[in-house]
């Protein structure tokens, strides 16, 4: 049988003794502090403290290093140094044939069918005089020079110079700036030198 004793000091248990009433503030104890050591966040940023130090020199040489690199399917892999290069060259050309058929699809609507002067479709004569070769080289060097894209397609230069691709490429051949590429579709593309 349970007997009725009245509660006193000594029939506290001893945690409840530490706990404070109303008003009162919780003692820091030596328990207390080791306990909140111990609590996850503290020892996730202790480990990560302690790998930092211990591994430093050959963290910093491989983030140093630069040849990181990122792979997916078979055979197919890029490092990170080259994504930035890479992706200009990929993207740019299609940038800019993307443009010209959003170009081509509103002056259709607009106009009923006329093509609009910046997508000229080039002409299939081959010879050209040397007038028609200057203005072609003009305004490739112009749509090169144009902070729009770094990367422009052959037929898109040939698009914009009204001049078939052959002459485009033999124009831009010609041209000490222009410098020559091709994309991972192997198409030819263009930028000029000093962008």
């Amino acid at each position: 049988m349970l007997s009725r004793e009245p509660l006193t000091e000594t029939a506290i248990p001893e945690t409840m003794s530490t706990l404070p009433l109303v008003g009162q503030t919780t003692p820091v104890t030596f328990q207390h502090v080791l306990l909140k050591l111990l609590d996850w966040p503290f020892l996730l940023f202790l480990i990560v403290c302690v790998v930092l130090v211990l591994f430093r020199q050959q963290l910093a040489a491989l983030f140093s290093r630069g040849d990181i690199s990122i792979s997916w399917g078979k055979g197919r892999s890029i490092q990170l140094r080259q994504l930035s290069n890479h992706l200009d060259e990929e993207l740019d050309p299609l940038r800019d044939e993307i443009e010209c058929l959003k170009q081509m699809v509103a002056d259709l609507q607009a106009h009923a069918g006329m093509p609009e002067e910046n997508c000229i479709v080039p002409s299939t004569t081959q010879v050209l005089s040397a007038e028609e070769e200057e203005q072609a080289s003009q305004r490739m060097q112009q749509a090169l020079q144009s902070g729009e894209y770094r990367w422009r397609s052959l037929e898109r230069l040939a698009a914009v110079s009204g001049v078939p691709e052959g002459e485009a490429l033999k124009v831009l051949r010609s041209h000490p700036d222009v410098v020559l590429g091709t994309d991972k579709s192997g198409r030819q593309i263009a930028r000029w030198s000093s962008k």
